[in-house]
């Protein structure tokens, strides 16, 4: 028996069946590498809703608006608890031009508030996309909205209502108390009216006063009525009395000097030399008919040289602080009024 056992084991192990081999586990799946951040400039998203404050059951109507480059892309989520609203002309599928070379992306959504309780807008993010497919976030912030809770959505309102004091005089009366007597008090009233008044009158006199004062004539200078080549000859001897140059005072001369001539193109031509530039001097006198060409060029050849010692640190020779000394009084000479003719007076 146990030989007969022994060969039956053999052909029982193989009629069983073989235990499948466990199947492998799956790879995971490799994720997306993350994409770049976007360059330049991000969309200017604002967001609007109205009305403020809103009414329970009425819809808030918000409208969010992205003006991004023609080379980006933006993607506008409703938030949660929105509904997007359809699109029309106010609210265009697609992006629009915004009349500077940019676009304009347009969302409208609804949010509708069935409680009295204030109406907040979720905060989301808008994600835009520029040219080599980088992505950016622009936050957008929530806000509260207030709701307005009328009577009429009471149901059954009772509204308050008071009696005149003739259906029940008594106890109206009763009620209010006892009138307060009151007594005028003129004096009191009297004294107000006349500080008033003074207070009226003591302004009036102050601001006549005022424009009295303004209307005054102030005194004028003096004005030295010599010919203004007399002036100049004049504060040039005095110039040249100090001996400057000897004094190594070089650059205080070549001021002094530009000084005086353009004091003496001030006066002669009724501009104000002594605060304008050399090329603002070129071109008034460049409007002067009456100046002959040579005179012209004498004047521009003088503010020359004293430029270039007054700013560009130029150190004269001796030879040339007296031709500049020379050019001076030359241009002058040829600028000057001519001397009126004396009148003689004829014997009978």
């Amino acid at each position: 028996m146990r030989a007969l056992v022994l060969l039956l084991l053999p052909a029982f192990a193989a009629a069983q069946p073989s235990e499948p081999a466990p199947a492998s586990s799956p790879a995971p799946a490799s994720e997306p590498p993350p994409k770049p951040a976007a360059q330049g400039p991000p969309p200017e998203v604002t967001l609007t809703c109205t009305p403020e404050p809103v009414k329970v059951g009425e819809p808030l109507v918000c409208t969010l608006t992205a003006v991004h480059r023609q080379d980006q892309s933006v993607a506008v989520p409703v938030p949660p608890g929105a509904t997007e609203l359809e699109a029309d002309a106010e609210n265009p599928a697609a992006a629009q031009p915004n009349g500077d070379g940019r676009l304009k992306t347009m969302r409208r959504f609804r949010l509708v508030q069935m409680e009295p309780k204030d109406l907040r807008v979720p905060a989301f993010d808008v994600v835009w996309t520029d040219a080599a497919g980088g992505e950016g976030n622009v936050p957008v912030e929530g806000r509260k909205v207030p709701v307005k809770v009328l009577t009429a959505t009471v149901p059954d309102a009772k509204f308050r209502t008071y009696r005149e004091p003739g259906e029940d005089a008594d106890g109206f009366w009763r009620a209010q108390g006892p009138v307060p007597y009151v007594k005028t008090n003129w004096p009191l009233i009297i004294g107000l009216i006349v500080l008033g008044a003074a207070a009226v009158g003591f302004g009036v006199a102050w601001l006549v006063r005022r424009w009295l004062e303004r209307r005054r004539r102030v005194e004028a200078p003096w004005v030295d009525p010599r010919p203004a080549h007399v002036i100049a000859l004049e504060q040039l001897a005095k110039l040249e009395a100090e001996r400057l140059p000897e004094q190594s005072l070089n650059k205080e001369y070549y001021f002094r000097l530009s000084e005086i001539v353009r004091e003496y193109l001030e006066r002669r031509y009724r501009f104000g030399a002594r605060e304008m530039t050399s090329d603002e001097i070129r071109h008034a006198l460049a409007m002067e008919r009456g100046l002959p060409d040579h005179a012209r060029l004498a004047i521009e050849d003088f503010l020359l040289e004293t430029d270039l010692v007054k700013f560009a640190g130029f150190a004269p020779s001796a030879a040339s602080i007296g031709a500049v000394a020379r050019s001076a009084r030359g241009l002058i000479e040829l600028t000057r009024v001519p001397d009126e003719p004396e009148l003689v007076e004829k014997s009978a």
